[in-house]
């Protein structure tokens, strides 16, 4: 049950880009790995499960989800590996926004900053919920209004837009 849960995350997470794509300055492209296409034989590790770009704008998407906990921050450390935080750093040295998108047990989405959940694990600290970018009901309103704070809080960066008001 839960491989069918994470495998709808990413097709939706899919399906909305896909469709924003049609009238958005946004290019999408899904990476597959041997988990997301339940290959029998070996695909490389990709860098995320996603990337848009987004106004110029590279965005790496890393989903997960699970059936046990309602917070990425009860199971972060056991269910990213050292190879997703490595890409999550490199992305954003590179320039890159980096993004983990969380579907809890309680049905709700959680987007969190890819570069403090990197640091943290780096650091073995523990995620804390008030560092959470957005947690919402559906993946729409996930990737809506998104915005990053930028470095000691003073600036915001728009991630995605209201997509609404066009």
């Amino acid at each position: 049950m839960a491989t069918k849960r994470w495998k709808k995350l990413e097709q939706d997470t899919q399906d909305f880009f896909t469709a924003k794509a049609e009238w958005w300055p946004l290019i999408y492209h899904r990476f597959y790995d041997t988990g997301s296409t339940g290959a029998t034989s070996f695909l490389p590790t990709q860098p995320g499960d996603h990337l848009v770009i987004f106004n110029g704008q590279p965005i790496l998407i890393e989903t997960k989800s699970s059936e046990r906990y309602e917070t990425l921050s009860s199971c972060f450390a056991g269910m990213v590996d050292d190879d997703q935080i490595a890409q999550h750093i490199f992305w954003n040295r590179a320039g890159a926004i980096t993004l983990f998108v969380f579907l809890g047990s309680n049905g709700r989405y959680e987007v969190w900053d890819g570069n403090y959940c990197a640091v943290c694990r780096m650091n073995s600290y523990r995620l804390d919920q008030d560092k959470k970018l957005k947690t919402s009901d559906t993946l729409a309103q996930a990737f809506t209004d998104l915005r990053l704070k930028g470095m000691f809080g003073y600036r915001q960066i728009l991630v995605f837009p209201d997509w609404e008001k066009k």
